[in-house]
């Protein structure tokens, strides 16, 4: 897994709270950003937010890795 740096919070839109990961490369600067939005959430109802981050830092390393930040919002 390529080195990162995560967080998350929810945000609220039309009363519905969407989980919101921002994953970004462990470099300063500035980032091309991806985007990713899913309505899937079925596989992560049972696991914690940190897990979650985690999963999407391992899923997403390539991208990190050359140098983009990636938004996941489900």
């Amino acid at each position: 897994m390529t080195e990162c740096t995560y967080s998350y919070e929810y945000v609220i839109s039309k009363g519905t709270r969407l989980f919101t990961a921002v994953l970004l490369p462990d470099v300063k600067g500035k980032f091309p950003c991806v985007v990713i939005r899913s309505p899937y959430v079925d596989s992560f109802e049972k696991i914690g937010e940190e897990e979650i981050c985690l999963h999407y830092a391992n899923e997403f390393s390539s991208w990190l890795g050359h140098g983009y930040a990636v938004i996941y919002q489900h």
